[in-house]
């Protein structure tokens, strides 16, 4: 499988979790200038912003730890960078799904709150 396909089928499994844990999809694979957030959620009146990890075979390491200090920095510009461009100003959170697919059973990690905006220097 391409990677463009694993990461189609992790972010249909995630967007499945998300939805049945109470989370209304407001975006999928979000793009401007800056990169890409593969799901904006919202719960509660607040927002979510998902990286979604997928690994198909546990040697790799698991899911969330591939989540690099550039990674978290990237996210948190694309975050402020949608909230300006939609004028939204509702409280946030920078979540993470691990999915791990090992054989045919699948597990989900799922870390609502992986970080926020202080955890990098910006």
């Amino acid at each position: 499988m391409r990677d463009e396909d694993k990461g189609r089928e992790g972010e249909e499994i995630a967007a499945g979790f998300l939805k049945r844990n109470g989370y209304k999809i407001l975006e999928r694979n979000y793009r401007c200038r800056l990169g890409e957030i593969d799901i904006i959620a919202e719960r509660g009146g607040e927002i979510y912003f998902v990286e979604v990890k997928y690994r198909t075979h546990p040697i790799h390491g698991t899911p969330l730890e591939s989540i690099t200090p550039q990674k978290i920095s990237r996210l948190i510009k694309l975050a402020a960078h949608f909230l300006c461009e939609r004028r939204l100003e509702r409280a946030c959170h920078f979540s993470v799904v691990g999915i791990t697919k090992d054989g045919g059973r699948i597990s989900i990690d799922f870390v609502q709150d992986a970080f926020d905006s202080t955890s990098v220097n910006n």
